[in-house]
C-alpha cells in the first residue's frame, strides 16, 4: 500500500510540474495570429517614448546614434517583464531604454485560442540626436529609410501580415493600418524564417 501511495503521489507532482510548465509557456509573436498591443497602437507606443526618454549626457557629448534593440515578455496581464537589451549603443541609451520600458502601462497580452499567454516581443528604440527618439513605428518613407539604416549588412526579409513582401509594399502601408511591427536581427529571424531570415526580418501586422 506505501508503494501505491508514493507511485500515486510521484504521478500527481509530475502532472503538476507537466501543467505548471504549460502555463509558463512562452509563445513567439511571429507565430501568433492576435500578438501583443499597445493600448492605441504602435504609434501611441512610440509616442509614448518620445515623450518620456531623456537622452543621456554621455550619449550626447559621444554624439551615440542608433537603435537599442530589445527584448521582454508580456505577461498574461499584460505587464511586462524580462527586460533585456539584444544589441545595444552604450553611453547610457541602453539603461534609458529599459526604464522608460519599465514605466509602460500594461498592453494587451497575446492570445492563443482566446486565451491570453505570456509572449516574447521584440522592439528597436531609435535614437537620434537631431530630434532626441525617433519611431521605426511609422510606414511609408521613414520606416523605409528606418529598416534600412537598420540593417546596414543586408536586406532584411519583409514580412507583411505572415506573407513575404518588400520595400516598396511597406512605402504604400497607411499609417493608420499598421499595429505592430517588429526588428528581427539576424539569429533570431534565422530561427522563426530559416535561410530566408539570414539578413535579419521586418515584421509588420497591418489591418486590411
Amino acid at each position: 500500500m506505501k508503494k501505491f501511495n508514493i507511485a500515486f503521489i510521484a504521478t500527481g507532482l509530475s502532472l503538476l510540474c507537466f501543467f505548471a510548465k504549460a502555463q509558463d509557456k512562452v509563445y513567439s509573436f511571429v507565430s501568433m495570429e492576435t500578438p501583443p498591443s499597445y493600448p492605441g497602437g504602435i504609434a501611441s507606443f512610440y509616442d509614448f517614448l518620445a515623450k518620456n526618454i531623456k537622452y543621456p549626457q554621455m550619449a550626447i557629448q559621444n554624439k551615440t546614434e542608433g537603435n537599442v534593440f530589445l527584448s521582454f515578455i508580456v505577461e498574461k496581464d499584460g505587464s511586462l517583464t524580462d527586460i533585456k537589451v539584444d544589441r545595444g549603443l552604450g553611453n547610457g541609451t541602453d539603461e534609458e531604454a529599459i526604464r522608460v520600458l519599465k514605466l509602460s502601462k500594461r498592453w494587451n497580452p497575446g492570445q492563443v485560442e482566446q486565451k491570453p499567454v505570456r509572449t516574447k516581443y521584440n522592439i528597436p528604440i531609435k535614437f537620434t540626436l537631431s530630434n532626441k527618439v525617433s519611431s521605426p513605428s511609422k510606414p511609408g518613407r521613414e520606416i523605409a529609410t528606418v529598416i534600412i539604416k537598420a540593417f546596414p549588412n543586408g536586406s532584411p526579409l519583409i514580412m507583411i501580415n505572415k506573407a513575404q513582401s518588400n520595400i516598396g509594399a511597406v512605402l504604400d502601408l497607411s499609417p493608420d493600418k499598421v499595429s505592430n511591427i517588429q526588428l528581427l536581427q539576424a539569429a533570431q529571424a534565422t530561427k522563426e524564417f530559416g535561410d530566408k531570415g539570414k539578413n535579419g526580418a521586418v515584421v509588420i501586422t497591418a489591418t486590411k
